[in-house]
């Protein structure tokens, strides 16, 4: 009887290894699928530096003011604040589904008025303007401004508030 060459016994010994590892990794995922669609109480999980999964819910940062909330590859909704983006996910997982929805109701116009204002600070960076028009984006900037500051004040109201609905009592 023959004896297997040593090249083969390392080719073999290859195959056993990236199979053992290949079963690790599927038994890892399924494991942190199960424990993220099943715990009680959502987990919050890094994916990455700008990513982290809450439960079912994947957040993800495009930059300092746009939290992206994913459920299921579809995107629910870019929220201005990382607390209202958590929070969002945690209510929706427990069923608070009113409060998750007053939270995007409450941050959509606080995001509409960032990028305006934005948009105004930009307009007024302009040298070769006339007088008119640097005037009119002033005041545009100032009227924005005023209502911005106003929205982001009652969607921290909303914010510190979530402290005292403890929806995760009964859940747990």
């Amino acid at each position: 009887m023959k004896t297997i060459n040593s090249s083969t016994k390392k080719e073999l010994g290859r195959f056993f290894v990236e199979q053992a590892i290949k079963h690790v990794d599927d038994w890892s995922k399924k494991q942190f699928e199960h424990i993220r669609r099943t715990a009680k109480a959502p987990v919050c999980i890094p994916l990455s530096n700008n990513s982290w999964t809450m439960g079912v819910y994947i957040i993800t940062q495009h930059n300092e003011h746009a939290w992206e909330v994913n459920k299921e590859n579809k995107i629910i909704h870019t929220f201005y604040s990382k607390k209202a983006a958590i929070l969002y996910a945690v209510y929706s997982q427990y069923g608070r589904f009113s409060f998750a929805q007053d939270l995007v109701t409450l941050d959509t116009p606080v995001a509409n008025l960032y990028d305006k204002m934005n948009f105004y600070n930009k307009k007024l960076t302009y040298k070769k303007v006339d007088t008119f028009k640097q005037q009119l984006w002033r005041s545009r900037y100032d009227d924005t401004r005023i209502r911005y500051v106003d929205a982001i004040q009652i969607l921290e109201k909303k914010l510190k508030s979530a402290k005292y609905i403890q929806s995760w009592e009964n859940k747990l």
